[in-house]
């Protein structure tokens, strides 16, 4: 704005300037007065047009990234526990070993004691099992006789081994007979079993006490026994 009011005044100026030169080498003469008038241009300026401010430009937040993730170590599988079924140990029956009874002569029956077997308790897997006893027919004091040997028997030479599966109630008598095993002479089964029902029996014995029980009784004809007596 101040620069184009300096540039109109000094075009006004030189104008002055200029008729004034024209003026001084015109021959004198009766000049007739110049009615000059200034005439002031004023610029027509525009009223200042605010400028509009320049908008900032917005920043854009920075784009927020997906933090990063650190891979977890794979754990290991855990492999299966196998679990082994122990069973507990089962106890082991123990058949207990027999011993034969010989049969005496009939002129020495009174005199002699039917054989029978001894029994050992078996073992058991825990010493809370009580201890057991078989019953047996050859207890000091029972005095049973032995088994007559048939006449005819003799003379045939028949011999053997006979059988029975004895029930001995808790009192020691004899509750039931069963022949299990024939000495293979008929004579022979006949005269075992009328002299075992003659018999009495000490019971068996389960943690000192007497009990009912079965057990196995053998009866055996020798003619080598009958000649040695």
């Amino acid at each position: 704005m101040q620069r184009i009011e300096w540039w109109i005044a000094g075009v006004v100026l030189a104008a002055h300037t200029g008729v004034v030169v024209a003026l001084w080498q015109q021959p004198a003469a009766k000049a007739e007065p110049v009615v000059m008038q200034a005439v002031l241009l004023s610029a027509a300026v525009p009223a200042n047009t605010p400028v509009a401010a320049a908008t900032p430009a917005v920043k854009q937040p920075p784009t927020a990234k997906p933090p990063i993730q650190a891979k977890q170590p794979m754990k290991p599988k855990r492999q299966p526990r196998h679990h082994h079924r122990h069973d507990p140990p089962k106890p082991t029956v123990t058949t207990p070993a027999v011993s034969a009874v010989t049969p005496a002569a009939p002129s020495s029956a009174a005199s002699s004691s039917a054989a029978t077997p001894t029994a050992t308790a078996p073992d058991t897997p825990s010493s809370t099992v009580a201890s057991y006893q078989a019953p047996t027919a050859e207890a000091q004091g029972l005095q049973n006789a032995a088994p007559t040997y048939p006449p005819t028997s003799r003379k045939k030479r028949e011999q053997g081994v006979v059988w029975f599966e004895v029930h001995v109630g808790a009192n020691g008598e004899l509750l039931e007979l069963k022949l299990k095993t024939s000495s293979g002479f008929r004579r022979l089964d006949d005269a075992a079993e009328r002299a075992v029902k003659q018999w009495r029996f000490q019971p068996a014995q389960r943690a000192g006490q007497a009990v009912d029980a079965w057990y196995d009784l053998p009866v055996r004809f020798s003619l080598t026994d009958v000649a040695a007596t």
